[in-house]
Order: C-alpha cells, then structure tokens, then sequence
C-alpha cells in the first residue's frame, strides 16, 4: 500500500499487520518481544468474527482472486495519491503542502483506530460479495479518475502549445504579439516585410538586405524582436519587389515570415490563450478537489478488503476455531526490519510447524504471496 499524509501519515512511514490465533496474541507480551524495533505501541485492527466464509473451496478461490482486488484498488489508491501530488506542485500558492486524511483523521491514526464499516460492509453479506462490491465501487472511482485526467490533460496540452507558439524559436512562433501597428507601413505601392536573421548573418544581412531586390527602402530595416539564436527585422519595399526579395532572401539563409498585421484577430488569440488557462486552472481545481474528497473513502475500502484478505488468509492458514487477532505494528525502520522479522520469527516460529505438514510443493501457501511466514502478514507503506 503507497499513501502519503502528514504527522502519523507522512511519506515513509511504513504499518506491519501480523495475524496470529487469538490464543497466542497476548498483546502486551508482544509488545515486551518487539518493542526494540517499533515506533509506537502494537495495537490491534479491528475486524469482524463472524464473516461468512463459505466452504474451504471457495475460500481458496476467493483467496487467488483477493489478490488481484488488493493490487488493483492498490493501484488506485495510488493514482489517486499522485495525482493530489502532481497537482500540489503545480499549485501556484505558496503553500505547496499537502495531506491525505480520511474524514477529519490523518492515516496512521486512523489506521489505528480502524473500526469495520457494518453499515456499507454487512457482515451478512458473504466474503466475496463485499469483496466483489469493493472492487466494483473502486472500478468506478477508477474511471471517474481517468475521464478527468483525459479532460485536464487535453486542456493542459491546448495551453502548452499555445505557449510554445509564444515562446518558441523566431523562426516558427507566432511572431503577431512582437508587432505593433507603428512596425507596419503599408501604401498603395509600399509594404511590410519581417525577416528571421541568424545571429551569425547579422553583419550580412546589414551589408545585403538593401540589394535583395530592387526598389528596397534604404535603412528601412529594423529590429523588432531577438532571442538567442536570432533576431527578427522589418524591412519596407515595393510591392512589386516581393517576390524577387523573397527568392534572394532566401538564397541567404534569410526566413521571410509571412504575416498580415490584424490587431482583432491578434486580440482574439489574447482571449482564447485565456480562456483556456482560465478552463486548466477550473478543471485543475475540480481534479483536485474530487481526488482529495475521493482518496478517503476509496483508501477506507482498500483497508477493508485488505481485512478480509488478512481473514481469508488466517483461515486457510490457521483453520478453526476462527479466532484470529491482527496486530498493527510500527516498525523503526532505520533500526532495520531484519532485526523486527527475525524477533516476529522467535515469538511465532512455531506456528509454521504447527499448522502445516507435508511437502507444501508448489502450492500457494495463504498469506505467502513472494516469501513464507509463520504468521499471516501484509505492510501498508504510506
């Protein structure tokens, strides 16, 4: 599980679930064995007894397939969680901070204080229907997340261009907000030419743009804009001489722009380039605001199936009587996890012997999805 808040669920912080039959979960003696290697006190997870479990066929179907429900709302949950973030950093107040809550509850004390939800998760409901439903809820929470980055990528992708257009190279930006009306001299027989000049063509653009063609404004060249690869001239001329400079121009090296002055048409982009900065900051903030109001419930209903995970897992693990504790641990994890693990090894050891025998073979051992333990384990990584 990856999540990110602030004081108990800040980045980095990192909650263990061990599930042991309740005979051999003596909290406090847990406590004295593992203490050395935690941040805080072990506290339980709450979680129901009385869940109806089915047969241990279907137990261990619905084990496989809780597997690809965790990963997927897993998923979500960080998607959701980036997006808060890449939001965040885009923000352009000053306070770029942010935190996940769930209702008014940073996320490690929630976890904490984890009650099961018997009002949206009956308990008379089977496992893998709550589970089921679960998945489906946050499917569509998946969707909804989706469609909205479509709209707020599409809008941002909209102003980017329009600000490369600005911004860009003199040889391909729109150069129509670099002119202004007193650039422009237009008569009956006269008119406007803009030319792109390398920095290097400088000196021969000087020496040369007056015998480009006949019938060119002497010193009539002047420059209007610069960045750091060229600059950008006017020069006046005949009209009946633009083609012919235009063909010697561009023997040189020299970029004619073609450009007709409209300063309502330059208005309009004005507005537009707005309009669409104006919809990005609006979607932006509708983006934000749903992921923010979204994660709570959607990080709820990840720990809830990871409950029922951890409880499927307990019975195909541990079998009758289904008397199981879960223990939430805060591992110190600049004391090194190795040391917590190999404590958890001492206390529970004997639980891996206990309840199974025989050659395991390729069977998928419950609540050993890459290495085994004794005891049942999952780690929420905030």
């Amino acid at each position: 599980m990856q999540a990110s808040g602030s004081n108990a669920g800040k980045y980095g912080q990192t909650f263990w679930v061990v599930a042991v039959p309740r005979k051999y979960a003596k909290l406090e003696d847990l406590y004295k064995h593992i203490s050395p290697y935690l941040n805080a006190k072990v506290t339980e997870l709450d979680h129901p007894t009385t869940f109806r479990n089915g047969t241990m066929d279907e137990l261990y179907g619905l084990s496989d397939d809780l597997v690809k429900m965790d990963q997927f709302v897993e998923l979500t949950v960080s998607k959701i969680v980036k997006q808060i973030k890449d939001m965040s950093a885009e923000s352009t107040r000053d306070d770029k901070k942010f935190s996940l809550v769930v209702g008014t509850t940073n996320l490690g004390n929630w976890l904490k204080g984890f009650e099961w939800d018997t009002s949206k998760y009956r308990i008379t409901s089977t496992l893998r229907d709550i589970a089921e439903g679960i998945t489906q809820e946050v499917t569509q929470t998946d969707e909804e997340l989706r469609d909205l980055q479509a709209k707020y990528t599409a809008v941002s992708h909209s102003v980017e261009a329009a600000e490369r257009n600005k911004s860009g190279s003199l040889q391909i930006r729109d150069i129509s907000p670099l002119i202004k009306s007193n650039h422009i001299i237009e008569y009956e027989h006269l008119t406007t030419l803009f030319v792109v000049v390398s920095k290097h063509s400088e000196k021969d653009w000087a020496n040369s743009y007056e015998y480009l063609s006949e019938y060119v404004v002497p010193k009539s060249s002047i420059e209007i804009s610069s960045d750091n690869e060229h600059s950008l001239k006017r020069v006046v001329l005949f009209k009946h001489a633009v083609d012919k400079f235009k063909t010697e121009a561009s023997k040189k090296k020299f970029l004619v722009r073609d450009f007709t002055y409209n300063p309502e048409v330059n208005e309009e982009q004005s507005e537009k380039i707005k309009d669409q900065k104006d919809q990005k900051a609006e979607i932006q903030s509708e983006l934000t605001r749903w992921c923010k109001q979204t994660f709570g419930e959607t990080f709820k209903s990840w720990v809830h199936l990871k409950v029922i995970r951890l409880f499927v897992e307990s019975v195909l693990r541990f079998g009758l009587p289904r008397e199981y504790t879960f223990f939430l641990l805060e591992p110190d994890m600049k004391r090194g996890e190795k040391k917590l693990r190999d404590a958890l090894q001492q206390k529970y050891g004997h639980l891996g012997s206990e309840h199974m025998s025989g050659d395991t073979g390729d069977i998928a051992l419950a609540g050993a999805s890459e290495e085994f333990y004794p005891y049942v384990f999952t780690c929420i990584d905030l």
